[in-house]
């Protein structure tokens, strides 16, 4: 996958918009093990770019994306302290930038 999302790299967070490339880390959308194929392991869409303290939390599914209308934001767990991640800057409700992501968000929402 790392391959194939090298262009990402000219991208900021699909989230933040931060373009601060010391920081920002590609996860897959869909995890590995849940992937129905090498082809949708290996596809640069099913990678999103996040600052490192949000892919943490995507990544132990703290935060997550919800359908808004035509649009996802950003929805936290229930298990965590807002107030703590309100000081860092991360809030419910931010939407998500990057349209060519949808197809493997609608999968892993799937699998949640």
């Amino acid at each position: 996958m790392q391959k194939a999302i090298w262009w990402l790299l000219l991208k900021p967070s699909a989230l933040t918009l931060s373009n601060v490339r010391e920081i920002l880390i590609a996860s897959h959308i869909v995890p590995w093990s849940n992937c129905d194929s090498n082809e949708q392991r290996r596809d640069g869409a099913n990678g999103i770019l996040l600052c490192a303290h949000i892919d943490k939390l995507f990544v132990a599914h703290l935060l997550t994306f919800v359908k808004q209308g035509a649009k996802f934001v950003s929805k936290l767990s229930l298990n965590i302290d807002y107030s703590l991640l309100k000081r860092l800057g991360i809030e419910a409700g931010y939407e998500l930038c990057c349209d060519h992501l949808i197809t493997y968000i609608k999968i892993a929402l799937k699998n949640i």
